[in-house]
């Protein structure tokens, strides 16, 4: 996916980041990475980016551990795209994935 699209998905959306799949992602790692960003990595204080660098290197320790491996394919199939500043300040215990 080009810069020029997740680009204008960010102005359409109205949102500051947007953290997307570059390829389909197989759905057990998808759904750990994604709740490591939002509800562990994520904290006050501490920049989106480095939340989602965190989750990726966490990905990449477990894809070692479980395949002896650190291939891509199970870890680096996230980006994160926009502003890299620090979260919107309220309330840090609430995550978008609580809704499940």
């Amino acid at each position: 996916m080009g810069a020029g699209v997740a680009g204008l998905r960010i102005a359409v959306a109205g949102v500051r980041s947007v953290l997307q799949s570059l390829w389909e992602l197989p759905a057990k790692e998808s759904l750990e990475q994604t709740e490591v960003f939002y509800d562990g990595s994520l904290k006050p204080g501490q920049t989106r980016y480095e939340a989602f660098r965190s989750a990726q290197l966490e990905a990449l320790r477990k894809a070692r551990q479980s395949t002896g491996s650190g291939h891509p394919w199970l870890w680096a199939g996230f980006t994160f795209a926009g502003d890299p500043g620090d979260p919107p300040k309220g309330d840090s215990t609430s995550s978008p994935l609580e809704s499940r």
